[in-house]
């Protein structure tokens, strides 16, 4: 098509068959009000689509652009624009189409859902959604029961992969997702994304996916960044997902990272948020390596550990202090090297919490006695270290429910234990059923 072109369909549905090269000039040429639907044979052979450079424009309640059982299709530099909300109408839709590559186009104006994915199950998308800018302008929708229904990016549950989503910037806003994909092996990686209130911005609900180096934010109300889960039954946990290397600003978001899965990795992750990471009825995860910072007013969570399945490994994260943490003390978790710092020296008192376990802390520069007391609420396997640096008394109190096992004896509950000679130390680790076990005590600790 010419530039300046514009092609009025009058609401009607054009039908061309694949091969076929659709092209404007410098995004000028005009197609409104109506779909422009592409169908292929279905086989490797003449079935090649291109679309570039031209303008959808509709009212609502019809797709822009329809490709069908495509194989090889290249959609690119296209602007898609909408001017009212109609449920259920995508500007593109692929169905049981292969290999398309949707690169560099514009996804304007009161969108719903954006870009369908759906079609047979025989057919791996193998899909590639690259360098896109998904806007979405609107402050209200009409009734939708899926937060699929208004996803800039919907791959439906009946493909046997996802595809790959790479370097976009979206900007949406009300109650917009970015991504729901109910096929596994999505890779959501490298992507800009504003989201609006009500959803997660990121939504899997299949195995096997990556979540990695992109920049999420989203607002107070929303039900928060990334979820790996099954819609409708939590009960279900999904396996081997990577949540990796992210930078969530999740505001008092529900939720920055909700979690129904096993064997995954929540690794690396920037999170600012009221509540961080919940693994819901999930085991044998590693949540690790990750900066969890707070936002708004408390009480903060930095991990939430709910259901019976435990058995995660929650080692070597950086929390703000004041954070708490929730855990399911029968499901058989590991924590460790959980702080701000690997060492604290306290010249008060103090309470120690399971996210510390692993530290070392000492009296350095205190002025009189200090009283460290151990979490009431503890894993099997917690670990804490003391050393006097400063010749005051060092004292470390088990807690009502609690009992130190030292000095060739089991002390009474509740009793303390202390020194005040520097170079003094004592390891302690938690037994499992609330006592603590002494381990290469140095110096004299007197129990009282």
């Amino acid at each position: 098509m010419r530039s300046g072109t514009t092609c009025d369909l009058g609401g009607a549905t054009v039908t061309a068959t694949s091969p076929i090269i659709l092209s404007g000039e410098g995004n000028q040429a005009l197609i409104k009000n109506g779909i422009i639907k592409i169908v292929g044979n279905g086989t490797w052979t003449d079935n090649i689509t291109g679309v570039n450079h031209l303008r959808f424009e509709n009212a609502g309640g019809t797709v822009s652009l329809w490709l069908q059982s495509v194989i090889h299709s290249l959609i690119g530099e296209n602007v898609f624009y909408k001017s009212s909300y109609v449920a259920g109408s995508p500007s593109l839709r692929l169905t049981t189409c292969l290999t398309a590559r949707v690169l560099n186009n514009w996804f304007d104006g009161y969108q719903m859902q954006i870009i369908k994915i759906d079609g047979s199950a025989s057919v791996i998308p193998l899909h590639i959604i690259r360098d896109n800018d998904f806007g979405s302008t609107a402050t209200a929708f009409p009734a939708y029961s899926d937060p699929a229904e208004v996803a800039a990016i919907h791959i439906f549950d009946g493909s046997n992969l996802g595809c790959n989503i790479e370097g976009n910037l979206a900007y949406l806003n009300t109650k917009n997702v970015f991504v729901v994909s109910e096929a596994p092996q999505t890779h959501v990686i490298n992507n800009r994304i504003t989201c609006g209130s009500g959803n997660y911005a990121i939504d899997l609900r299949h195995d096997e996916n990556d979540v990695a180096d992109n920049l999420i934010s989203v607002p107070s109300a929303s039900s928060g960044a990334i979820a790996i889960r099954n819609p409708t039954n939590l009960g279900e946990a999904k396996y081997r997902n990577h949540i990796v290397n992210n930078k969530i600003y999740g505001m008092e978001c529900t939720n920055a990272v909700y979690g129904v899965m096993h064997n995954s990795f929540i690794c690396e992750n920037h999170i600012e948020a009221k509540n961080h990471i919940v693994l819901h009825n999930s085991g044998y995860n590693q949540v690790a390596h990750n900066r969890i910072t707070k936002y708004g007013a408390g009480p903060w969570t930095a991990l939430n550990e709910t259901g019976s399945t435990g058995l995660n490994n929650i080692a070597d994260n950086i929390v703000t202090s004041g954070i708490g943490i929730t855990l399911n003390a029968t499901g058989g978790s590991v924590i460790h090297h959980n702080a701000g710092y690997a060492i604290e020296h306290h010249t008060s008192d103090d309470t120690l919490t399971l996210l510390e376990s692993g530290t070392v802390h000492t009296n350095l520069g205190a002025g009189g006695a200090v009283t460290i007391t151990l979490p009431q609420t503890i894993l099997s396997g917690t670990t804490f270290e003391f050393a006097v640096m400063t010749a005051q008394q060092l004292r470390i109190d088990p807690g009502a429910a609690g009992a130190i096992y030292i000095n060739g004896a089991k002390q009474t509950d509740d009793a303390y234990i202390w020194a005040d000679d520097e170079g003094e130390s004592v390891k302690l680790v938690a037994d499992g059923v609330g006592d603590w076990v002494a381990l290469g005590a140095v110096g004299t600790w007197t129990a009282v």
